[in-house]
């Protein structure tokens, strides 16, 4: 439940918090600032809850914030980043 992080290939864990994000459909990262990733969390499968959309982290996973939101009913299911330039993000929510 949430975002995990291993930097020693798998060994250990952190956990990186959005814990009510539930269901995550895709975790996307910087290809080359490894502080940034996006999340899209689905939330709960058949309940509403405002942890749904794409998040963002700037920090490695310290906080986030929630860059895409549609409502409590819908989340981000797939991310994916434009290779020309990386400050360009697409979203797919369901």
């Amino acid at each position: 439940m949430g975002v995990y992080k291993s930097s020693d290939n798998g060994k250990s864990w952190e956990w990186l918090g959005l814990p009510e994000s539930h269901h995550i459909g895709k975790i996307q990262l910087h290809p080359t600032n490894p502080n940034v990733a996006w999340v899209a969390a689905l939330g709960h499968l058949y309940s509403p809850n405002k942890e749904r959309g794409v998040y963002k982290t700037i920090d490695g996973g310290k906080t986030w914030k929630q860059v895409l939101a549609v409502d409590d009913n819908t989340g981000a299911v797939d991310l994916d980043l434009n290779p020309q330039n990386p400050n360009e993000l697409y979203a797919a929510t369901w």
